[in-house]
């Protein structure tokens, strides 16, 4: 086939019996470094609930589709989301597929009829995307986190962009929710108050990134995401442009700002306290990220 398919707080160790995202804010756990790994992500419009903590194979998706698309989506490093207007069963006769490229912050559209066309997808194909979108995550029955605080922050979003707003299944760190992903960048923002939504959506398509909520990009290793998110943060560098990864090796990250020049961020990864995760979780440890240095190179280095 054709296309893509071919640093918080110290404490000790807890255990408290109260939500993770709670929790997490009460430690002070930092944002930094906690996107997605997965750079290519293909999601699948599906109304209707998502019933447990996989989504994909706990639908009204057939079960037979959703393992065969997992399969090949698993061969191809794509990650697969289902995604919807709501958690309310309806019969579409069309349903929305994306096919998003962190990396090349491509986003592409295809319309399908039958769910079991996205297996014969050539997703290099479809419609070339130029509006944002915004996939909220609202999976209540992966972690009740996500819906307790996703949920207001989908219907803030859909009252002012309804066609780029979407409820997606789990995206990771939900004990930073509500949280959200802003395709085509593939930026992952986190701890986002329904009543803040609007604002930093607005910001985005101005080309400005609310730095503090700012989880990480997408597709790089956690590390790097960290790196790019803490210079942002030290030199004030709020432009969707303003800096780009180059490469990394051993902690040490090179990053281009738009202007032609270079910094190398050397970052140090640094075990915190054991904590549960995810609500109902045993304790596990969490990595942080620090900063150590940051040199400004010139346009020559």
């Amino acid at each position: 086939m054709s296309g893509v398919w071919a640093g918080g707080r110290s404490a000790n160790p807890v255990h408290v019996s109260t939500s993770c995202s709670v929790l997490a804010e009460h430690l002070g756990e930092d944002l930094a470094g906690t996107a997605p790994k997965a750079r290519r992500f293909l999601l699948l419009e599906q109304p209707g609930p998502w019933r447990d903590r996989d989504a994909v194979t706990h639908s009204d998706l057939d079960i037979e589709i959703a393992r065969a698309l997992l399969d090949r989506a698993g061969e191809a490093a794509v990650k697969v989301h289902l995604i919807r207007r709501s958690s309310r069963r309806s019969a579409l006769p069309t349903r929305s597929v994306f096919v998003a490229d962190a990396y090349r912050t491509s986003l592409r559209r295809f319309e399908i009829r039958d769910p079991a066309e996205v297996l014969e997808l050539d997703l290099e194909g479809g419609e070339a995307v130029d509006g944002p979108l915004y996939a909220v995550c609202t999976h209540g029955k992966r972690d009740p986190c996500c819906a307790r605080r996703g949920r207001p922050l989908a219907r803030a979003l859909r009252a002012h962009r309804p066609e780029q707003t979407w409820e997606i299944g789990h995206i990771g760190g939900h004990r930073f929710a509500a949280t959200f992903l802003a395709f085509p960048h593939g930026l992952a923002f986190g701890r986002v108050p329904a009543a803040a939504g609007l604002e930093i959506v607005t910001a985005l398509e101005a080309g400005e990134i609310a730095l503090e909520h700012l989880r990480g990009r997408a597709g790089d290793p956690p590390a790097v995401q960290a790196a790019e998110v803490l210079v942002r943060r030290r030199l004030g560098l709020r432009g969707v442009d303003d800096l780009a990864v180059e490469n990394a090796h051993d902690g040490v990250v090179l990053l281009r700002r738009r202007d032609g020049s270079r910094v190398r961020a050397t970052v140090e990864t640094r075990e915190q306290p054991s904590r549960p995760i995810s609500c109902g979780d045993e304790p596990e440890p969490v990595p942080a990220y620090a900063l150590l240095d940051l040199i400004v190179l010139d346009r020559a280095a």
